[in-house]
């Protein structure tokens, strides 16, 4: 009896040790229903290559439904322009594998450098419909005439399994993102205006070490709202007020706090409390309450003014989850690198020709199997902080993969019939490997051990047990993923430096263009200001040495934009108008000599102090800005027209 209960005891250990109630295992166990009934669909319809319906499933799933339905969305879409291309492809160069590996490899490039510029998931299908061609190609120059055919059942495979994934993600998933969406951005409202309060009263501190809230927390409201509009139809409506409280929130605190009046920092500190409880209203009248103590300062009145004026617009935004909004709400711009994306594209696309130079030259019956590999590996790794330790994370799955597809292929599988033993001899390699997606110091490993595995495994009707194949594709994936290293070491390799310094010169001249008289919409400009900043310092988290000052110049940077569309808000006389113009004129002529912009910004501010105060102390704060960040605004590299 004592060894029974000690058993009990034991077992009920073991399965409190597996966590089968939590909802990381609801998402593993979800994940591997939709993987084993894409697979089973691919069999019934008869489908060339029925793994890829399973593979479709494991590269796309995510805890979070709204992020698996919309990922298969654009799978979806993605796969379909991909089929087009690869008929375009194989009609035109079917019988010359040189002209075939640059058109995929030129195909291909395009594709990741229009991932580089999209956001979410539109990238998604950017990418997928690059390396669709791969899959949809692979066996089909060996035997060109059965072309259409291996297109049509390979990228069908891809369907079935995007389609699975959503079925089986809606009907037991849980539409989650709405609270946490609403959440969020009551808990960032109330962190920046407790921060604002904080800094109001300890205003001597560097404007570099006081954000209220990191930049980067803020814009990631837009990535959950991503997940959330692929949820709801009503947060779709609604993205563009939510959009419109998350960048209104940056601007809020981004601004200089400075000589602020007696009692701003006390309506700041009552509008946090009423955030952390919910009420919305009592946070507006302590603002407005604010505001009505700014209405006649000096230029520091007018910066905390305009902060006002952006977190109640960003409150405005927070109630869009709940009342219905104007119909003409702009779209948020964000910034876009597309230096950076050709770089990457241009990666890509000589990486892709080199490896299918490989296998041209030296004949490889395994090399389509190389390309297939290569072109998402370069996709994916692309907007990785370290491409190489990311490669070095597909290494790592893929000796893992190797090992067990032949345990799987050549032990287990010879030896059981029907399709229910196939999905549990599957499944049980398949767990281990959607378990370690969840963990993100594995989860670039855990995509190419778990398409890695099924690849190699391939499961078919009938099932083929080919050793000389499977140690080729076997090689196949360690040569890809050492195409992959060479690519981000010694093709292209990632320069973080230039980037970083590149984006820096780029805020800059933002900026610098408006003196030039440069037409520009103010919001737009903030906008994309405002997202370059939180670019900035996301790059900068590891150097801790440069970010203080980088991100004080951005700032500066920001700050002489907005004083440059204030004066051009300004309601002014005719002569006023041409003296601000004139001054911003002879600043913008002598920006290649800091002491002589700086005397024309001091020398206009003096002619304007009796006529136009507030133009004055615009035109005196811009002196103080070029002069306090002179290495900055007057580096040689030449400004650029940027917007």
């Amino acid at each position: 009896m004592r060894s029974f209960v000690a058993s009990t005891h034991a077992l009920a250990d073991s399965l409190s040790w597996l966590d089968l109630g939590t909802p990381r295992a609801r998402y593993v166990m979800r994940s591997v229903l939709a993987a084993g009934l894409a697979i089973t669909v691919a069999y019934l319809l008869e489908l060339e290559s029925p793994y890829s319906a399973a593979s479709t499933v494991l590269l796309v799933v995510n805890p979070v439904q709204g992020a698996a339905i919309g990922k298969g969305a654009w799978r979806f879409i993605g796969t379909l322009v991909g089929m087009l291309a690869s008929f375009v492809l194989l009609a035109a160069f079917a019988q010359k594998p040189w002209l075939f590996v640059i058109g995929f490899g030129t195909w291909l490039g395009l594709c990741v450098a229009g991932m580089s510029v999209l956001r979410h998931f539109r990238g998604t299908g950017a990418v997928v419909a690059g390396y669709t061609i791969g899959l949809a190609t692979f066996g089909a120059l060996q035997h060109p005439e059965h072309a259409f055919e291996h297109i049509i059942g390979r990228g069908s495979t891809v369907l079935v399994g995007v389609v699975c994934l959503a079925l089986v993600f809606a009907l037991t998933g849980t539409r989650s993102v709405r609270g946490r969406l609403e959440a969020l951005l009551s808990r960032l409202a109330a962190q920046v205006a407790r921060g604002v309060s904080r800094h109001l009263d300890q205003a001597d501190e560097p404007r570099s070490r006081k954000h209220a809230v990191p930049l980067g927390d803020i814009y990631g409201v837009d990535d959950l709202l991503s997940l959330g509009k692929a949820e709801s139809e009503d947060i779709a409506r609604r993205a563009a007020s939510i959009r419109y409280a998350m960048v209104s929130l940056v601007a809020a605190s981004v601004e200089d706090e400075t000589r602020a009046p007696l009692g701003l920092a006390e309506d700041w500190r009552d509008a946090a409390d009423a955030l952390d409880s919910g009420r919305i209203d009592v946070a507006r009248g302590a603002l407005h309450r604010a505001r009505r103590r700014l209405d006649h300062g000096d230029i520091a009145h007018w910066r905390l003014s305009d902060q006002v004026d952006d977190f109640l617009a960003a409150l405005d935004g927070i109630d869009g989850l709940h009342r219905p909004l104007p119909r003409n709400a702009a779209a948020v711009a964000f910034h876009r690198d597309y230096r950076g994306a050709w770089r990457n594209g241009l990666r890509a696309a000589l990486t892709l020709v080199l490896a299918g130079a490989l296998w041209i030259v030296t004949g490889w019956n395994a090399g389509d199997m190389m390309l297939l590999l290569v072109a998402p590996y370069c996709a994916l790794l692309a907007l990785a902080p370290d491409p190489a330790a990311g490669a070095y994370g597909f290494f790592k799955g893929t000796v893992v993969a190797v090992p067990a597809a032949f345990i799987c292929t050549f032990g287990i599988l010879p030896h059981i019939d029907g399709m229910p033993l196939l999905l549990v001899s599957l499944a049980l390699f398949w767990i281990p490997g959607v378990y370690a997606t969840t963990l993100p110091r594995h989860g670039l490993a855990a995509l190419a051990y778990l398409v890695g595995f099924n690849t190699l495994t391939g499961a078919s009707n009938p099932m083929h047990y080919d050793l000389a194949q499977f140690l080729n594709w076997a090689l196949a994936w360690v040569v890809a993923t050492a195409f992959v290293v060479l690519a981000f070491r010694v093709v292209l390799p990632k320069r973080h430096a230039q980037d970083l310094e590149r984006l820096r010169l780029r805020i800059r001249d933002a900026s610098v263009a408006l003196l030039r008289r440069t037409k520009a919409a103010e919001a737009p400009w903030r906008w994309r200001q405002q997202h370059r900043l939180a670019q900035l310092g996301g790059m900068l988290k590891a150097r801790p040495d440069l970010h203080d000052i980088a991100m004080a110049d951005a700032l500066a940077s920001l700050h002489l934009g907005r004083d440059l569309f204030r004066l051009r808000s300004l309601r002014a006389s005719p002569d006023i108008a041409r003296r601000i113009r004139v001054g911003l004129d002879r600043v913008a002529a002598r920006m290649d000599t800091p002491v002589m912009a700086v005397r024309h910004a001091r020398r206009t501010a003096g002619r304007l102090l009796t006529y136009a105060p507030r133009a004055a102390e615009a035109f005196d704060d811009i002196a103080g800005l070029l002069e306090r960040h002179a290495t900055y605004f007057f580096a040689t590299t030449p400004h650029t027209r940027a917007q």
